[in-house]
């Protein structure tokens, strides 16, 4: 039986947060493994440098900043 939790969270939310956790895992990958991304940009398949993605906060993470 599938239980449901009550949330404030919308499931796009649930969703963009699965998909940025997803996209910090891939970054991570590819730095310990010494590899490119593979990413679609412009039209056209393009291999990325993990270090060419900047660390973006969360949108999660938005607000909470100290002054």
């Amino acid at each position: 039986m599938i239980e449901h939790r009550n949330t404030d969270r919308t499931l796009a939310e649930l969703a963009n947060a699965a998909f940025e956790a997803a996209a910090e895992d891939v970054i991570r990958r590819a730095r310990e493994t010494g590899t490119n991304i593979v990413i679609w940009r412009d039209g056209a398949i393009a291999h990325v440098s993990p270090d060419d993605f900047e660390k973006r906060p969360r949108k999660s993470d938005q607000g909470q900043e100290s002054a």
